[in-house]
């Protein structure tokens, strides 16, 4: 199965229309996605109901914005 990563500053539990496109992108795509975004409230519990990894790092000042 090929494999890809995600990386933006907002993912779920976040709410927002993005958030919740990529969440669809992470759960119906036929790749391997893993997802790298930054830890917002309520993150822990909602990592580990998703079937794909989530690594949160603050991840802004490594971007450049």
């Amino acid at each position: 199965m090929a494999k890809g990563i995600l990386i933006n500053e907002t993912f779920p539990p976040e709410i927002g229309g993005v958030e919740e496109f990529l969440m669809n992108l992470c759960l119906f795509s036929k790749y391997k996605i893993d997802v790298l975004t930054e830890k917002t409230s309520g993150s822990a519990g909602f990592d580990q109901s998703v079937p794909f990894n989530i690594y949160r790092k603050r991840i802004k000042s490594h971007l450049g914005f």
